[in-house]
């Protein structure tokens, strides 16, 4: 899912418009918005009554996601609290990897996606 593409100049919109194309071919599923827009509640991203985890994100806690998730009311399974709250080490992070595998959505967040503008190596 993209969104916000009108508000793009055409240069920009290319360059948003090819990496999603690769992505979309390799599988994933992927939603683009300006910085200054937060995900809201995933309404539209994920049916509710669906079984969600993430591993650690600094951008899924700051846009709001994880508190909304962990609210009874937002009508998901939020499986992160299970493993959580395991105390002991080796049992938390078996609990982490089966949770994470079950889940109908597993999300994370993106460092970048970047465009190849250069043959030369970086050095």
């Amino acid at each position: 899912m993209i969104t916000e593409l009108d508000s793009l100049g055409a240069q920009d919109r290319t360059r948003v418009e090819e990496p999603s194309r690769r992505l979309k071919r390799g599988g994933y599923t992927h939603s683009w918005r300006r910085p200054s827009v937060g995900v809201g509640d995933g309404s539209g991203l994920m049916p509710r009554g669906s079984s969600v985890a993430h591993g650690s994100s600094t951008t899924l806690q700051e846009i709001g996601l994880v508190d909304y998730l962990a609210r009874p009311d937002s009508g998901y399974h939020y499986l992160n609290p299970e493993w959580l709250a395991e105390n002991d080490a080796q049992r938390r992070m078996s609990m982490w990897a089966r949770l994470s595998l079950e889940a109908d959505y597993f999300l994370g967040s993106m460092q970048a996606v970047c465009e190849r503008l250069s043959e030369k190596p970086v050095v």
